[in-house]
């Protein structure tokens, strides 16, 4: 484990960079997946309705 630290570091900013750009494209999409799934298509049945579509991102780090 003391090996990956150093590397672990080093790839915080571009994991918070990632997060933050799941988050962005999350906002987008939803909203244009509630549309699309309003789009009636010959041959498909209705989906059942979800709760909802957010997608969470969690950054875990080990400490040790």
């Amino acid at each position: 484990m003391a090996r990956l630290t150093p590397g672990m570091e080093a790839l915080e900013p571009a994991i918070a960079t990632l997060q933050d750009a799941v988050i962005a494209l999350t906002m987008v999409v939803n909203p244009l997946s509630s549309i699309a799934e309003r789009i009636p298509l010959p041959g498909r049945r209705p989906a059942r309705r979800s709760s909802s579509r957010s997608v969470r991102s969690q950054r875990v780090v080990d400490s040790e």
